[in-house]
């Protein structure tokens, strides 16, 4: 495990990481990190697509725009049940 430190900077938190947990990662300066959280803990993952969890999109969604979704949904009524899906 890896201490890192939280501060703040112009307003901003940072978190410092320690030069050995950087270069066994290959982070570089400046690079983009995605953090999620998981079960309590702060996840940071590499890469250059955000990974969402459910919780994150639908915090996200304009609850108006889902639903008139909602009202626009006859076909998924009218559509045979092929799998094991539960709608």
């Amino acid at each position: 495990m890896y201490p890192c430190k939280i501060s703040k900077r112009d307003g901003e938190f940072a978190l410092t990481l320690p030069d050995d947990l950087v270069a066994r990662l290959s982070l570089k300066e400046g690079q983009t990190l995605f953090a999620s959280v998981q079960d309590g803990a702060l996840l940071l993952r590499q890469g250059n697509t955000p990974c969402y969890s459910l919780d994150d999109l639908l915090a996200a969604t304009n609850p108006e725009a889902l639903g008139q979704a909602n009202t626009h949904s006859e076909w998924l009524e009218a559509s045979p049940r092929v799998g094991r899906e539960i709608i």
